[in-house]
C-alpha cells in the first residue's frame, strides 16, 4: 500500500470523496500534509513509530570516520567482526568518552568504541539529503565489519511512499486518524460508529506490546531480548 492509497481510503471514510474518485491537486497536497503531521505527532502520544534497522559498515585500515545516511537518531548496540570471523561487542561512547579519543598519538588496533556525532552532514554534495557522522576508536589496524542497530530519523513520506514497512495493525488506525482530520477540515459528517471505532483502534495501537511496536530488521544481536523503546512510557512489555 502506498501513502496515496492511505490518503484515498481516509477521504472515502471521511465522506469527502466518493468511491472511484482519486484525491488530486489540493486534496492530495492536503492529505500528504496531514499524513506527515500524524506520523510526527504519534511519537508525542507514546505511539512508537517504527524505524529501527541494522546498519553494516565496511571498516578500512586507519579510517576512523564514516558518513552515513539518512540521519541516525541513536545507536542502540553494535559489534565488530574481523576478517577471520571473530565477533566482539563494541561500546557505544558518550560525548565525554569521545572527547578522550586520541587519533594522533593513539596506536591502531581492533575498534572498541563507536560514537555518533551530533553533527549532521551532507554525504553527497549533489543532494540536499542529510546524513550522520560516525567515529570509531581506536583507529582500525585492519579490515573489519561494523554492524550497528540504529534508529533512523523518520523522513517525510511522499504520495508514492511504500508503506509496507509499517506493521499491518498500523494501517487502520492511521487511516482513521487521517479521516478524522479530513472530517474536521471539510466539515463532513462521519458514520454512526466512526468515533467509537476510532477510539477503540487508537487504544489497541497504544497498548500493543513493544515487541509488536517495532520492526527490528535483521537484529543480529539479541533477537529474543526484552525490548522497550527508550523514552516511551509503556506499560508491561513482553519478552
Amino acid at each position: 500500500m502506498l501513502a496515496g492509497d492511505v490518503i484515498r481510503e481516509a477521504y472515502l471514510l471521511a465522506g469527502v470523496l466518493a468511491q472511484g474518485q482519486e484525491p488530486e491537486g489540493f486534496y492530495a497536497i492536503r492529505g500528504l500534509l496531514y499524513l506527515n503531521q500524524i506520523l510526527s505527532q504519534w511519537g508525542k502520544q507514546n505511539v512508537y513509530v517504527p524505524y529501527s534497522s541494522t546498519l553494516t559498515i565496511p571498516i578500512l585500515p586507519t579510517v576512523y570516520q564514516y558518513i552515513v545516511k539518512p540521519v541516525i537518531i541513536e545507536i542502540q548496540e553494535g559489534n565488530v567482526t574481523s576478517s577471520n570471523g571473530t565477533l566482539t561487542n563494541i561500546n557505544i561512547s558518550t560525548p565525554k568518552e569521545a572527547n578522550l579519543f586520541n587519533y594522533v598519538n593513539g596506536s591502531s588496533a581492533r575498534p572498541q568504541s563507536v560514537f555518533l556525532s551530533q553533527e549532521q552532514v551532507f554525504p553527497d554534495p549533489t543532494s540536499s539529503d542529510l546524513g550522520s557522522k560516525i567515529l570509531i576508536y581506536p583507529k582500525p589496524n585492519a579490515n573489519y565489519t561494523l554492524t550497528l542497530m540504529v534508529k533512523y530519523q523518520l523522513p517525510e513520506v511522499t504520495l508514492f511512499e511504500n508503506m509496507l514497512n509499517f506493521p499491518p495493525y498500523y494501517m487502520e488506525p492511521l487511516i482513521y486518524e487521517l479521516a478524522r482530520k479530513f472530517i474536521n477540515f471539510f466539515k463532513t459528517v462521519p458514520g454512526a460508529t466512526f468515533n467509537e471505532d476510532y477510539e477503540k483502534l487508537m487504544l489497541e495501537l497504544k497498548s500493543s506490546t513493544p515487541q509488536d511496536m517495532s520492526i527490528l530488521v535483521k537484529n543480529d544481536f539479541m533477537p529474543h531480548r526484552p525490548f522497550k523503546p527508550s523514552g516511551y512510557l509503556w506499560g508491561p512489555y513482553a519478552n
